[in-house]
């Protein structure tokens, strides 16, 4: 498997209030993989065993099928916990994502740049990101697969069906048997863990179409708590094109200059 790395820009949407936990705690909170929602998605069934041999015809033994699935899925996939990116904030499909993932246009959008990683210089214990592979057929994807193909877990955390792709999705994957146990923690009955985040690597802030003033100035003022000021924006919808369109808030701006004439006391 030929690992596509991910570089450059990405984007975190999600509601005020976890925004709020991730600047305040300075942790990112990562998701195990057997906890989507998609049914297709992180399903015991994409494990590339032999089926046809397995089940049969009459389908009377799928119970004791979905148990041996289900224990060969734990032993792949039960260690691997993913943060979900996008590789797109403004275009006509992200409109969606601001529906689904940042409280129907009320949440907020982050950005962070990835550093270039390659085959040569990628660690197992390494969080990376990762472009989602989408597939016209999971079906026909599991074929290209068996239990002793290299990188399966990266597989069955990156690969989804091609209804997806309008999410341009980036995930950062987490495996915890092989990270270093100092740098995250497992939290929710295992079906979360955190991680420590640089707040500081959050370059640019876009606050949604249907944001208020409040939450605006409440996730300004925490970044300004911790002594990192990114750039701050916000969506507005266009009368004439009717396309999401965004403008700089001036707060950074103000914040700086604000700074600039306030006596250093310390």
């Amino acid at each position: 498997m030929q690992i596509p790395f991910y570089s450059g820009s990405a984007y975190k949407f999600l509601s005020i209030e976890s925004f709020q936990l991730i600047i305040k705690n300075e942790t990112l909170r990562f998701t195990r993989g057997d906890s989507f929602n998609d049914p297709f998605e992180s399903n015991p069934f994409l494990v590339p065993i032999d089926w046809k041999d397995l089940v049969k015809e009459d389908k009377s033994n799928i119970e004791m099928i979905k148990i041996i699935a289900d224990e060969a899925f734990k032993r792949l996939f039960s260690k691997i916990y993913v943060n979900c990116f996008s590789s797109n904030y403004l275009n006509k499909e992200s409109q969606l994502m601001w529906s689904h993932y940042a409280n129907s246009h009320r949440g907020v959008c982050f950005e962070i740049i990835f550093p270039e990683v390659n085959q040569d210089n990628y660690k197992e214990k390494d969080i990376v990101p990762i472009s989602v592979t989408y597939c016209d057929d999971l079906y026909v994807e599991r074929q290209n697969w068996t239990m002793e193909s290299e990188h399966l877990p990266l597989y069955l955390a990156t690969y989804k069906s091609n209804i997806w792709k309008y999410e341009e999705e980036i995930r950062l994957v987490l495996h915890s048997e092989v990270i270093d146990k100092e740098k995250f923690t497992v939290i929710n009955t295992g079906k979360n863990a955190d991680t420590v985040f640089n707040i500081e690597s959050i370059t640019k802030v876009i606050f949604g179409v249907k944001s208020s003033p409040e939450d605006i100035e409440s996730i300004v003022k925490l970044f300004c708590e911790k002594g990192h000021l990114p750039v701050f924006y916000r969506i507005d919808l266009n009368p004439i094109t009717l396309q999401f369109v965004e403008y700089e808030l001036p707060h950074k701006k103000n914040i700086l200059e604000h700074n600039k004439t306030t006596p250093n006391t310390r």
